[in-house]
């Protein structure tokens, strides 16, 4: 298991698992996202680069902000983007605080969401508390449009226009998921982040045309839609088809049952594309706070899967359990109120913990008779070995090289640097000798004084 020890927990609230569970969390969403923050950073808020404010009161707005992470930080390989959340009026003092100590300049921090999700007071505290001293221009970016929907869609215009027009092929992909429901669109924020796509969200019923515009305009040959039609009907698929481009995989949805399934099929197809799913991450399926801030953590494999607060969901424990041997931790994002000490059970009894490893019984071997002697440096060495390769009891005789000892009783040879090491077995040649190592690996030494290697 691989152990948060160095992010600092300051909620009664924070309770970690006996198992592969970890569970980051605060005394409530603001501070909750301090502390997934410093996860981010590596273990501490100043290792972060750059810093993402949405709003904590509702979620619309912000959906759209894993894929913004994402092309800042190219998916986690070049960078270390954290997301924090804010009140509409007022910034958090712990947010205040947090903004201070990651040492981020303003120019490097971006609202996402219009002025009734991030007012302009909280834009100027931001930059503020990131060293601003007010004059000037604001160095904090806005990036927001008329709705949700247009804010996703301001999001690919201002990566295009920082990109000056040239994308990555990666962003030839475009998820869509409904920007009237919070939970499709977290669980598609860890496959945008990681892989490099952009994020747009669309009306249950038609796709808006800000959005249709917006995967014209970034030239996309495969749109990934996220949800089943009851989130986004069929016809959202049609209006999409009209305007992705050819050479990709058209329109082609995930989605599942519900939002469980969904997020279990998203989970399958980021593994699809980045391997085994080493640190998946569990939050809430029932409040969109704590997924909102998630979408940074896919850069070390962690793909997103809900629960109900007080039962690990179906689709979720059958996946942890099919996936239980490549699973390293489960990180838990949120409170007992979110995520209760119940799941955090049944999860870690689905993925149990490792076995700790087999110790070999120490070593015991006899040998018959042991007269090896001391040769001199390129002396033609000729041991002889008797017994199987495998046994443990055999006689040995030859000569070793200066400065080499063998104890007969441990079967340790000690000498320098090459020539340390224990023997389980021994056999030999005419003019050598190799010797089997309790870590299993060989070495050989025979004549001309040539040294062993491994």
């Amino acid at each position: 298991m691989v152990v948060v020890s160095s992010v600092v927990m300051t909620s009664s609230e924070t309770v970690f698992g006996s198992g592969v569970v970890d569970r980051v969390a605060g005394s409530d969403r603001y501070q909750t996202a301090v502390e997934v923050a410093a996860l981010v950073g590596g273990g501490s808020i100043s290792g972060v680069d750059r810093l993402i404010v949405v709003s904590g009161e509702s979620f619309a707005d912000g959906l759209a902000a894993s894929g913004l992470a994402g092309f800042l930080d190219g998916g986690g390989r070049s960078g270390r983007t954290a997301i924090l959340l804010t009140r509409s009026d007022s910034l958090p003092v712990v947010v205040r605080d947090a903004v201070r100590a990651s040492g981020v300049a303003a120019s490097e921090i971006v609202v996402v969401g219009g002025v009734a999700a991030v007012s302009d007071a909280v834009r100027v505290a931001v930059s503020v508390a990131a060293g601003w001293d007010g004059v000037g221009v604001n160095p904090v970016v806005r990036i927001a449009g008329e709705d949700q929907y247009g804010t996703a869609a301001a999001i690919v215009d201002y990566v295009t226009s920082v990109s000056g027009g040239v994308l990555a092929g990666s962003y030839q992909t475009v998820l869509v998921a409904s920007g009237e429901g919070f939970a499709d669109a977290l669980v598609a924020g860890a496959l945008a982040y990681r892989n490099g796509h952009l994020l747009l969200l669309s009306s249950p019923s038609a796709a808006p045309q800000v959005v249709l515009d917006a995967v014209a305009g970034v030239r996309a040959n495969c749109v990934v839609m996220i949800g089943g039609t009851t989130a986004l009907a069929p016809v959202v698929a049609n209006d999409l088809s009209g305007v992705v481009a050819s050479g990709g995989c058209g329109v082609e949805r995930v989605g599942g049952a519900d939002r469980f399934g969904t997020a279990v099929q998203v989970a399958d197809r980021f593994i699809t594309v980045n391997g085994s799913p080493r640190e998946p991450v569990v939050v809430s399926g029932v409040g969109f706070a704590d997924g909102l801030i998630a979408a940074p953590l896919a850069a070390a494999d962690r793909p997103l899967l809900f629960t109900a607060p007080d039962l690990l969901a179906g689709p979720t424990h059958s996946w942890l359990r099919q996936y239980r041997n490549s699973i390293q931790e489960v990180v838990v994002i949120g409170g007992t109120r979110a995520v209760s000490a119940t799941v955090v059970n049944e999860t870690n009894q689905a993925v149990p913990p490792p076995a700790p490893p087999i110790i070999p019984p120490a070593l015991n071997l006899t040998y018959a008779s042991t007269t090896w002697t001391q040769g001199q440096v390129s002396q033609v060495v000729t041991p002889t070995v008797t017994g199987a390769i495998g046994s443990t009891t055999f006689s040995a005789t030859g000569q070793l090289p200066p400065g080499v000892t063998f104890n007969a009783t441990t079967g340790s040879f000690t000498g320098p640097a090459a020539w340390n090491f224990n023997a389980t077995t021994i056999s030999a040649g005419g003019e050598y000798a190799c010797a089997v190592l309790d870590d299993t690996t060989a070495r050989c030494w025979g004549s001309n004084g040539c040294w062993p290697t491994r």
